[in-house]
């Protein structure tokens, strides 16, 4: 009787334990969460806020209205926002109407709890043509966002004029979401839990390591300002949900066929010294569309536009320049 009062006292003690240790938990993911309102443009302009199926998505303008039309779509990843195109929507802009959205589950845009899949950010992308730019445009697409805007453009040729790719994924690499990619989704999802473990992969520590090991090949351009910002924008309520889709590999997708099938102008751009998605992946984008052609920009990492925004302003203009009319 006594032994077993003791073992029940200590599964009591354990569990009170293990609660104290959620309650603890939540406090600290509380705590962490930047207030509503506080995020700042990521842009240096005012957005829109578009109303979309999801939520309102933050729409950046710049460059003249009669202008022809160019949208940019930021990458994925923990603390993802249009501030990842914020060079080439100053630069581009000087020729083009620049759009530049945080797309949902980002930056400025509504977080909601809701399924992030490719065929999501597909459909937002084909919406914000129609609706936003309302006119055929130049899309300029990063990393993972090149898989989706590959779908757009081969399913609405009449909306997407030509196809500007930064270091894409899609063909040769994040094609599909692995066995150990669904086990960190299902961490990932758990209340609480989850939210906590996101919150590690988004610490400050976290972000500067990716951006000096993963995503600059110049480590002096990760300063305290830039890694603040990617922090800030990971923490507001709800920042959690579409990055950790993407943090599983839910949000990989294999573009091949629909880039195998487009023919449009196709310029891949690629920082020379990238290395999570190497220069190397360009012949398997080249060997299925021979159409498309390959700009090298160095030295940079997977972020050229952002490492080297002259130069990449320039290959981009100049290529657009040769298309025909």
């Amino acid at each position: 009787m006594g032994k077993t009062m003791q073992a029940a006292g200590g599964v009591g003690l354990a569990g009170a334990a293990g609660l104290a240790g959620v309650a603890g938990l939540a406090a600290f993911n509380q705590a962490v969460h930047i207030a509503p309102g506080e995020l700042e443009e990521q842009l240096p302009a005012r957005p829109t806020m578009w109303k979309w199926r999801y939520g309102n998505v933050a729409v950046y303008e710049n460059g003249g209205h009669a202008n022809p039309p160019m949208l940019l779509l930021h990458g994925h990843n923990a603390a993802a926002s249009a501030g990842e195109m914020r060079h080439p929507f100053r630069l581009l802009a000087e020729r083009y109407h620049v759009f530049a959205p945080d797309l949902i589950g980002y930056g400025l845009s509504s977080r909601p709890d809701i399924p992030y899949t490719p065929d999501l950010y597909i459909e937002l992308i084909q919406d914000i043509l129609r609706e936003v730019v309302q006119g055929p445009a130049v899309v300029v697409a990063s990393s993972l966002s090149g898989a989706y805007a590959v779908e757009a453009a081969s399913a609405n040729r009449e909306w997407v004029t030509a196809l500007v790719l930064v270091c894409p994924t899609g063909v040769k690499r994040l094609t599909e979401q692995s066995g150990t990619g669904k086990a960190v989704e299902r961490l990932l999802a758990l209340p609480v839990l989850g939210e906590g473990a996101f919150h590690g992969i988004a610490a400050r520590r976290s972000i500067r390591y990716f951006l000096e090991n993963q995503a600059y090949y110049n480590k002096a351009l990760v300063t305290d300002d830039l890694v603040d910002r990617y922090y800030r924008t990971a923490h507001v309520h709800g920042a959690w949900h579409a990055p950790s889709a993407f943090v599983s590999g839910k949000l990989y997708h294999d573009a091949s066929d629909a880039w195998r099938n487009l023919q449009q102008g196709i310029l891949l751009v690629w920082g020379r010294e990238a290395t999570i998605t190497p220069i190397t992946d360009a012949a398997a984008f080249l060997a299925l569309n021979p159409r498309a052609e390959l700009a090298e920009v160095s030295p940079s990492g997977i972020l050229p536009q952002d490492e080297q925004p002259q130069q990449f302003a320039n290959t981009v203009l100049n290529w657009l320049d040769r298309l025909p009319r």
